[in-house]
């Protein structure tokens, strides 16, 4: 199996995640489609959309996924890609907080910079 991370979250991988070899299926949309409930999802619903995403990351031949979106979904999803012996893995960031100066102001904004990756364990 490859060594590369598929990313199976709403969000695009930072420079830093695609250093640590995440990447981006061409199904994005889709993904992000999967990953967002309008309406309180059921048990069964839930079951189906991470079968689906399960299925999905098999075709990439990867084994490990990184996957965030919606607490409630996360344990549904982990257990199906577990299933499959795909390894989930979460994202770790640190919060730093940074100082720009513009136009004599300063603005400070907080930055979440990607460290590493946390793997779910059973």
């Amino acid at each position: 199996m490859k060594k590369e991370i598929l990313n199976l979250t709403q969000h695009i991988a930072t420079e830093s995640q695609r250093k640590a070899g995440v990447f981006e299926p061409k199904e994005k949309d889709e993904i992000k489609s999967l990953l967002t409930f309008e309406d309180v999802p059921t048990l069964e619903e839930m079951t189906k959309r991470a079968e689906y995403l399960s299925v999905l990351a098999i075709t990439y031949g990867v084994d490990k996924v990184l996957i965030g979106g919606a607490p409630y979904f996360m344990s549904v999803l982990e257990k199906e890609l577990k299933k499959h012996d795909l390894q989930p893995v979460y994202s770790f960031s640190k919060r730093i907080s940074k100082e720009i100066e513009k136009d004599g102001k300063v603005e400070k904004i907080n930055v979440f910079e990607h460290i590493g990756f946390v793997e779910v364990w059973k």
